[in-house]
C-alpha cells in the first residue's frame, strides 16, 4: 500500500474548512486566504444518491464525538448564525463538497479528482464558556489514486497562500495517507486557528476532521482521538459504501 507523500497531504488540509461563523455560545471559524473564487450553477447540494447516503451515515454522530473526546455535556449540531450558517451538511454532491471549502476553486480539483459524492456533519463541542466547532467531511473517490490527485491538486492550490504549521505523528498510521495535524492560524480579522488531520483509503473514501477555536484551544490530540474514531467507523461500514 502506497502512502501519500507528507508535503502533499499537510498543504491541502487547512485551507479546506469552510467558516460558520460566530456568536456568544461558540468559537468563531476562520475563513483562511483562498484562491478567488468562480461562478457556481445552481445545482442541488444535496444528494440522494447511495454513495452520498452511505457516506452520511458513516460520519461520526454527535454522540460518537462525545465520546470519543470523553467530555461530559452533549456534543449537538452546530447551528452557526443569521450572517454565517454552517456549511452544507448531510449527504452532498460533488456542488455541496465544493461548498465546504472556502473556494469555488476546489470544486474543479473535486471534479478533475472525480469526485463521486460526499457528506459532511458539523458539531459545536461544549468547552469552557465557549466551546468550539468540529467538522468531519467524507468524500468518495473511485479510488486512492483520484483521491490522491486531489490531495496533490488541493496541494498546489494552498502553497499559494501558505500560513499553516505541519506537525508530524508518525505514530497514527490511518489508510494511505501519513499521521500529520496542520494547524493554521487566523485569518486576518478573525479569532480562530484552524487544527486539521484527513485519512484517504485505499477503495478512495476520504475523511476529513477540522476543528476551529482560539489559538491553542484545540491541541493535536483533539483531531487524532476524533480521527481514529472515524476510522474505527468507517471499518465497520465501509462494506455498505458503494464503490460509485
Amino acid at each position: 500500500m502506497r502512502r501519500l507523500p507528507a508535503v502533499a497531504l499537510v498543504l491541502t488540509l487547512g485551507f479546506a474548512f469552510a467558516a460558520c461563523g460566530n456568536d456568544k455560545k461558540a468559537a468563531d471559524t476562520t475563513t483562511t486566504t483562498s484562491a478567488p473564487t468562480t461562478t457556481t450553477s445552481t445545482t442541488s447540494l444535496t444528494s440522494t444518491s447511495p454513495v452520498a447516503l452511505a457516506l452520511d451515515d458513516s460520519i461520526l454522530t454527535g454522540q460518537q464525538v462525545q465520546a470519543a473526546l470523553g467530555v461530559s455535556a452533549a456534543v449537538n449540531a452546530y447551528p452557526g448564525t443569521s450572517t454565517a450558517p454552517p456549511p452544507p451538511q448531510g449527504p452532498l454532491s460533488v456542488s455541496g463538497i465544493a461548498k465546504v471549502f472556502p473556494s469555488d476553486a476546489y470544486k474543479g480539483l473535486l471534479e478533475q479528482a472525480k469526485a463521486v459524492a460526499g457528506a459532511n456533519r458539523t458539531y459545536l463541542v461544549p468547552s469552557g464558556t465557549s466551546g468550539y466547532v468540529v467538522n468531519v467531511l467524507a468524500i468518495k473517490f473511485p479510488d486512492a489514486a483520484n483521491g490522491g490527485t486531489f490531495v496533490t491538486s488541493a496541494s498546489q492550490v494552498a502553497t499559494t497562500f501558505g500560513g499553516g504549521k505541519a506537525n508530524s505523528h508518525p505514530e497514527v498510521k490511518i489508510g494511505v495517507t501519513p499521521g500529520t495535524v496542520l494547524v493554521v492560524p487566523p485569518a486576518p480579522g478573525a479569532t480562530n486557528e484552524n487544527v486539521v488531520t484527513l485519512a484517504l483509503y485505499q477503495d478512495g473514501v476520504y475523511y476529513q476532521v477540522s476543528a476551529a477555536a482560539p489559538p491553542g484551544m484545540v491541541k493535536d490530540d483533539v483531531v487524532i482521538k476524533l480521527l481514529k474514531a472515524q476510522d474505527a467507523k468507517y471499518q465497520g461500514k465501509k462494506g455498505s459504501i458503494p464503490a460509485a
